[in-house]
């Protein structure tokens, strides 16, 4: 297992540099055992061989801490105890904060991409009302389009006429003669 797994070169980690070279490490390691379909006591004891100077000091501290602690061992929970010391906090906190912002911002887009897409007269309505969020315009659009067909098939029992309805589900009704029938 070890021959196969250092023929793939995995990086080694030293423990130093900016957070980046941490996370590519951690990344390129799980690709590695997803591959080799690891379980999780492999993946500990083929992790210990790509640890080095600081890194390797690291572990057999980490090590060290599990055993008195009698702590089960498994790749996520070395995961955490090595995001922990090799990604400060201020750049997970920096990281996410840049995520939600790109979610926002994405989720703005995908609703304005939306509004440009309604029927005119829809997208008039649903302008005023000052949406960002996806899911919520395609609600306001939906209860508007089906406000607008309510509004149309009353008309329609008013003058005695069909309303004129692109997506109407309802029945229809067919003046055949003086006859009126009823179609569902």
């Amino acid at each position: 297992m070890l021959k196969n797994f250092m023929n793939i070169h995995p990086l080694e980690f030293v423990g130093e540099g900016d957070p980046d070279e941490a996370e590519n490490w951690i990344r390129n390691l799980e690709k590695i055992f997803k591959i080799m379909g690891l379980n999780d006591e492999m993946k500990l004891l083929l992790v210990t061989f790509r640890l080095e100077n600081d890194a390797a000091c690291w572990w057999k501290m980490i090590n060290s801490k599990w055993t008195a602690a009698q702590a089960v061992r498994t790749w996520e929970l070395f995961k955490t105890e090595f995001n922990k010391s090799y990604i400060p906090r201020s750049v997970k906190l920096k990281r996410e904060a840049e995520f939600l912002n790109f979610e926002q911002e994405g989720e703005y887009r995908r609703a304005r991409k939306f509004q440009d897409g309604l029927k005119p007269k829809i997208q008039e309505k649903i302008s005023v009302l000052n949406i960002d969020d996806y899911y919520e315009m395609v609600d306001r659009a939906l209860l508007i389009e089906k406000s607008d067909e309510d509004i149309q098939r009353k008309r329609a029992r008013l003058t005695g006429t069909r309303p004129n309805l692109l997506n109407y589900q309802g029945g229809r009704n067919l003046n055949t003669g003086g006859n009126k029938v009823q179609i569902k």
